[in-house]
């Protein structure tokens, strides 16, 4: 009988565990929703305090903006004097016919003139570097306003064609002769990438150049129409007969797999680039890979900027847009 009594007790104590366990899992579910809910609520109103503050913050700003209007526009260029023009227009909150108008751009003034409602003010500008229309200024005989602009100007991507490349390192080797020199074997692919807003590309020319020690030591023609043809196939598309870049007018890109073979002696260096001559006669060269050897006899690579547009020369050589910061770049 008393087997009988602990078996039953012990069943029911097992019973209440069971439900017990259940009840504690049940409440630890409900309180992880309940944490979720007030997490959720948590984050909506931050998002909403956030919200009030940028649309608080927007309003003063609109308020104290001295401006209805504004936009600016490019209007033309000069490839050989190497400007722009840039038109720059903007509708004062505020105004008499004494306010008088400055534009700063580039840190240099420029008197704007006034005409229905607008005042407009014609900037000539560099046109292969960047530049900035920074402020505008309003008088009112002694009482001088400011606007902040801070416009970024860059008339070389409107009017010119911009040129990108890279060269796909496939790999390679190495060997080194008796004297230290190595003589290095790589294989890869050149790509060429170039557009231009509002007119057909036109490449004239593509060269493959090899640079030891700032000597050319070769200067490789590139055709074109290959260039075309291998891209074209890459991507399973089909030229035109003529060859032409049919896809986009405004663009074009060119492939060619290169097989490069370099020389080097202690403390010199290699460069391979690529030059592309448009037809408005400007030279679009990048260095697309480089190798060095140290006077010790260890090999460097140059840090390639990857990306970046290609700086631009005039046919005797000329600089006209470059990277200040590309020397040095071996690691």
């Amino acid at each position: 009988m008393k087997n009988n009594n602990s078996r039953l007790i012990t069943g029911l104590l097992a019973v209440g565990l069971f439900f017990s366990f259940f009840q504690i899992y049940t409440l630890k579910n409900e309180m992880q929703v309940l944490r979720k809910r007030m997490d959720n609520k948590y984050d909506q109103l931050d998002r909403n305090i956030n919200d009030i503050y940028s649309n608080v913050d927007y309003q003063l700003k609109k308020q104290a903006d001295l401006l209805n209007e504004y936009s600016w526009e490019y209007i033309s260029a000069d490839i050989q004097a190497g400007t722009a023009v840039v038109r720059c227009s903007m509708q004062p909150k505020e105004y008499t016919t004494s306010t008088e108008a400055v534009i700063v751009v580039d840190g240099k003034d420029t008197p704007m003139s006034f005409e229905n409602g607008e005042y407009t003010a014609f900037v000539t500008v560099p046109l292969y570097n960047d530049s900035v229309v920074g402020n505008v200024y309003f008088t009112d005989g002694n009482s001088v306003r400011s606007q902040k602009l801070n416009w970024g100007i860059s008339p070389r991507s409107e009017f010119l064609t911009n040129v990108y490349a890279q060269f796909n390192n496939g790999g390679g080797t190495g060997s080194h002769n008796d004297d230290g020199a190595m003589i290095w074997e790589y294989s890869g692919i050149v790509t060429i990438d170039a557009e231009r807003k509002g007119k057909p590309v036109d490449i004239q020319n593509v060269y493959l150049i090899t640079e030891k020690n700032g000597d050319i030591i070769n200067r490789q023609e590139l055709s074109v129409k290959e260039g075309i043809e291998n891209r074209y196939q890459n991507s399973n598309a089909k030229p035109e007969p003529d060859g032409k870049y049919t896809q986009d007018t405004n663009s074009i890109s060119l492939m060619y797999e290169k097989q490069i073979e370099i020389s080097l002696e202690k403390g010199s260096e290699v460069l391979l680039k690529t030059e592309v001559v448009d037809a408005d006669g400007l030279h679009h060269i990048t260095i697309i890979e480089g190798w060095r050897l140290d006077s010790d006899g260890n090999s460097q690579t140059y840090m390639v900027n990857r990306g970046a547009e290609a700086e631009i020369y005039s046919a005797d050589g000329s600089p006209l847009f470059t990277y200040t910061d590309q020397t040095n770049f071996w690691w």
